[in-house]
């Protein structure tokens, strides 16, 4: 018998406001048998005051708008590239704070949620843009 496979884990991201920043996720099969492809999947990331509320995001990326699939294969099967741009972090909807954020995807029809509800923490710096 199979163990069942372990749910994901939070993943805090702490960054700072108008900083440009690129994160890699490596998304891995439901049984955790191994990296999941990711053709034709779908993902969102959302950035929100907390988890459930019904705000606008204050952040959201999704494939082909920050979300990048890379190549599924070889080293970088079941592999995508979020990218942060300075503007998402730098405006008036987006002081420094304590925010969640949380990272799910559809594959194969399914929806997955790939990063639990996290702590997404902005910091100013001292030189601002």
């Amino acid at each position: 018998m199979s163990s069942p496979a372990q749910l994901p884990r939070p993943v805090p991201i702490v960054g700072f406001r108008g900083a440009d920043r690129v994160f890699r996720v490596t998304v891995t099969k439901a049984d955790d048998s191994g990296r999941q492809d990711l053709t034709g999947a779908t993902m969102e990331f959302q950035v929100k005051t907390a988890p459930g509320v019904a705000d606008p995001a204050l952040i959201s990326k999704s494939v082909g708008a920050g979300i990048t699939l890379l190549a599924q294969a070889g080293a970088t099967l079941g592999q995508a590239e979020l990218a942060l741009a300075s503007a998402d972090t730098s405006g008036a909807t987006t002081p420094a704070g304590k925010y969640s954020y949380d990272l799910v995807a559809t594959i194969g029809g399914k929806r997955r949620v790939i990063i639990p509800p996290s702590d997404f923490t902005l910091k100013d710096v001292v030189n601002p843009a």
